[in-house]
């Protein structure tokens, strides 16, 4: 398999335990690479002897942006293709360069001839999959699933003196941070219920995310910085909270979540969450099941949702194991394993 290099736990291990092969060699080539996600001539046609000397009877590539880049590549090999979509390369993409990424997109990965299938998160991305011009006889509908038995931890749910509420994320605007930040201020304002919020992360929103939290004088709120996947620092962050928001929205370039990683991490973790109805959340939380879901945007709202669990320590308790119970059964990534198996039979029978 390909790999780009980020560092980290999950690198390693598969870097351990699976074969990869980066496609940039020289310095000038990965600069191209990096910069303009450009593949040169030479590292094609290494590339191409690397796939034809492997031999798969399936090439899963993940990205529809990682399709425009690797097309050419995928054509000469003539193997079966699909390809997994994730969020923004349906959403934001494909309005840019003018609406050039929707063209590019439909000639040269929904066009592309070995392309037999096209993998949606959630049926709302299969909308959008829909509306950039995928045919719907190429979409399938599968969540490919996260490391919840990684992250599955025996919560004490006893009521304590300060509650802590946790966000882990890219500082984006698609993560909702400065709708949380209203809607904490005005939580505040209106519980006696002592309460931190901890922000992990990092991005391009940071500097206006620490401006408002000093503009405000919010002292109940920190800037923790990011913390690697899958790492003590992670887990520790989870494990010393109460409860865990991430109030996902669609950001102005058309920007969109699939099915956030970390909110599932956090409900695998026995955390009670507090999300929106908003692109595939809807698919995996229950509202007032599994989690609580407002509407995106809505600061009243998650005011609201905020002060209930702050208030309420049986339903942090129900809610918490509840989600642990159906990300752990359900969105574990090896039991979603056997539905992608057979979508890879499905596909390679078609051929």
């Amino acid at each position: 398999m390909y790999a780009e290099t980020v560092p980290g736990e999950m690198e390693a291990e598969i870097r351990s335990t699976i074969d990869c092969y980066q496609v940039t060699g020289s310095n000038r080539s990965a600069w191209l690479y990096n910069r303009f996600r450009y593949i040169t001539p030479k590292q094609g046609r290494k590339a191409v002897e690397y796939i034809r000397e492997l031999r798969p009877d399936i090439i899963h590539v993940h990205y529809g942006v990682d399709m425009l880049t690797f097309s050419g590549i995928l054509e000469e090999v003539d193997i079966p293709v699909v390809v997994s979509f994730y969020g923004y390369d349906c959403t934001s993409f494909p309005k840019r360069f003018k609406g050039l990424g929707k063209f590019w997109l439909q000639k040269r990965v929904f066009s592309h001839k070995n392309l037999k299938a096209v993998f949606a998160m959630s049926p709302d991305m299969k909308k959008d999959l829909l509306a950039i011009g995928c045919p719907r006889e190429l979409i399938r509908v599968h969540y490919y699933g996260s490391e919840c038995k990684a992250f599955r931890f025996d919560r004490d749910y006893s009521e304590k003196e300060t509650l802590t509420f946790t966000i882990i994320s890219g500082l984006t605007a698609k993560k909702g941070h400065l709708v949380l930040l209203e809607a904490w201020q005005k939580f505040m304002e209106s519980t006696r219920k002592k309460a931190r919020l901890m922000i992990f992360g990092s991005g391009e929103l940071e500097q206006e995310i620490k401006a408002f939290i000093s503009g405000n004088n919010l002292c109940t709120v920190s800037l923790e910085g990011p913390v690697q996947y899958g790492s003590a620092a992670h887990h520790a962050a989870l494990h010393r909270a109460d409860v865990f928001v991430h109030p996902s929205r669609t950001a102005g370039n058309g920007d969109k979540e699939g099915i956030p990683g970390a909110l599932i991490e956090a409900m695998a973790n026995g955390l009670p969450v507090i999300s929106t109805f908003h692109a595939g959340i809807p698919s995996v939380i229950e509202n007032s099941v599994s989690g609580i879901l407002v509407e995106e945007n809505n600061i009243e709202q998650l005011s609201e949702a905020l002060k209930l669990l702050a208030e309420d320590q049986v339903l942090r308790e129900k809610l918490g194991r509840n989600a642990s119970q159906y990300a752990t059964s359900t969105l574990d990534v090896h039991s979603r394993e056997t539905e992608l198996e057979e979508l890879y039979e499905e596909v390679i029978n078609l051929t």
